[in-house]
């Protein structure tokens, strides 16, 4: 589509990117196109082009959910959203983690809510979807760091409420939303099973739960997928 492929080299003979789909992406085909230019001269080397298919997700409904009115005003929704964006599309060139990620609490049996499902707030409408996975938990409940990564936000949202983003490189994130407690800041590295904060009930909540995020390339995808298999 419209996004630019940023590669990374996996080994010597070896270029990978990694690029998240939306959610709510139109379905049918889209144009992957990948050109090699020559470094000295600029001229093309190579080209080549194939029509990729995005295939509906089967995404699910949840009920609708009563939220606090001034976490639904647009110019916050907005204004949130720019500022998400902006630390989530960064693209930096060391990969930071190894492996499977782990989940981030010790509660991942069952998922109150999970990724992608469609959602209608104060019953405006099924306009938005679910971009993370929900935790159960309470005030009690640990936050652990999935992977290696650097803490690139910690503070307080409207929406979000008492939120980190750690940057794990090559464009991949993950965030951690409603929290009661955070025990990080902009800077630090952290380890895979690292206390980072406590799960809480702040921002747009309709009580206390862990919202985990993981984005890829500016785009928010299923994080259950990176504690399953090893990307790249």
């Amino acid at each position: 589509g419209e996004r630019c492929l940023t590669f990374h080299e996996l080994d010597p003979e070896t270029l990978v990117a990694l690029q998240g789909i939306d959610a709510m992406a139109e379905l049918g085909l889209e144009d992957l196109e990948i050109w090699i230019y020559d470094s000295q001269d600029g001229d093309s080397i190579y080209g080549f082009k194939q029509s990729v298919k995005i295939l509906d997700g089967g995404y699910g409904y949840d009920p609708v959910l009563i939220v606090p009115p001034e976490t639904m005003d647009p110019d916050t929704i907005e204004s949130e959203n720019e500022k998400v964006h902006s630390i989530t599309s960064v693209v930096t060139p060391e990969r930071m983690w190894e492996g499977v990620f782990q989940f981030p609490t010790s509660y991942y049996e069952k998922f109150p809510s999970v990724f992608g499902t469609r959602r209608n707030y104060n019953n405006q409408g099924y306009h938005t979807y679910h971009n993370g996975l929900d935790l159960y938990g309470s005030t009690k409940t640990e936050v652990m760091a999935p992977a290696r990564g650097r803490v690139v936000f910690a503070d307080t949202l409207t929406i979000h409420g008492m939120m980190i983003y750690i940057n794990h490189g090559w464009g991949i994130f993950t965030g951690y939303a409603h929290l009661s407690q955070i025990f990080v800041s902009p800077g630090d590295i952290v380890e895979p099973g690292q206390v980072i904060g406590m799960v809480g009930g702040t921002g747009r909540v309709t009580g206390p739960h862990l919202h985990w995020e993981a984005w890829v390339g500016g785009v928010p995808v299923n994080a259950i997928e990176w504690t399953e298999r090893v990307f790249p």
